[in-house]
């Protein structure tokens, strides 16, 4: 499964799920989630997020200053609009996720 970066243009970034893998692993109920964030040196960093009301609605990603963080990090903070970098997601367990490193000309 495959997830992409999101940005409101300005700073705010955060991990778009889109529509159909929000449906497909996330419950109404589910409040927050936990995304671990893979570093260059081999680990991995947990963030927790909080899933908004509009997640439900029109805006299915989870945002964090701590994912802007990581996005500079890898030097994926910025992209030309409409071209996100993608990420392979792997489910760990009930709310938590695994990112890998972006996929190549994603």
């Amino acid at each position: 499964m495959f997830v992409g970066a999101w940005s409101d243009g300005r700073v705010s970034r955060g991990i778009r799920f889109g529509k159909p893998n929000r449906d497909i692993l996330f419950g109404f109920n589910v409040t927050k989630v936990a995304i671990d964030l893979p570093e260059l040196n081999g680990q991995f960093t947990r963030v927790e997020c909080e899933v908004s009301p509009a997640f439900w609605r029109s805006c299915p990603e989870v945002r964090s200053p701590l994912i802007g963080g990581w996005m500079e990090r890898l030097g994926v903070f910025d992209w030309q609009k409409g071209h996100p970098p993608r990420f392979e997601l792997t489910v760990l367990g009930p709310k938590l996720f695994r990112l890998h490193l972006p996929v190549k000309g994603g």
